[in-house]
């Protein structure tokens, strides 16, 4: 079994808000992650996914007012990076769009313009089911880098700087090592 880390970038997605109104108000724990052409022989069924969230937040303008009255309910006033949800592959990758793909379910949290299904041939998807939900408690990354010894924080730097490198948009978010 493989794990793999997804980053969400909220300047184009609302993961955490997502996370919270969307997933735990539905029965439907089953989402759907792009992933890089490179990895496409390495991800199988079962390997589990951290869903990390990027520190950057859109420009205060864009935010809906709606997800600026959550982040005030549950008291997050600072932007912070961090795991915020575990899932489970669900699929080998496969050719992007999904038959029956449809885009309303995302539109409530996506900053910007909607995905349209006019995509490349190259890209891939997996689907995945979220198993552990930490959006109100996530594991923040100033917690996780105080936890870890030194060699294993020569290994999060290694990471820090791949993830920078490997970044594709994905709903928005890039499948890294």
């Amino acid at each position: 079994m493989n794990s793999w880390i997804v980053q969400a970038s909220p300047q184009q997605f609302l993961i955490d808000w997502y996370l919270d109104d969307y997933v735990n108000n539905t029965k439907d724990n089953k989402d759907w992650w792009f992933v890089e052409s490179r990895y496409l022989s390495l991800i199988f069924p079962k390997d589990r996914l951290y869903i990390w969230k990027a520190k950057t937040e859109p420009p205060r303008n864009q935010m809906p007012e709606e997800y600026l009255s959550w982040k005030k309910l549950i008291g997050r006033t600072k932007p912070f990076a961090g795991i915020f949800a575990i899932a489970e592959v669900q699929s080998y990758p496969k050719h992007w769009p999904p038959e029956g793909w449809n885009d309303e379910r995302f539109q409530k949290y996506r900053i910007g313009d909607p995905w349209n299904n006019e995509y490349k041939k190259d890209v891939y998807y997996i689907d995945s089911l979220y198993t552990k939900n930490l959006v109100r408690n996530p594991l923040v990354q100033e917690i996780i880098w105080d936890k870890l010894n030194e060699n294993t924080k020569t290994d999060l730097v290694w990471f820090k700087n791949m993830r920078r490198r490997l970044r594709i948009s994905v709903k928005s978010a890039t499948c890294s090592v």
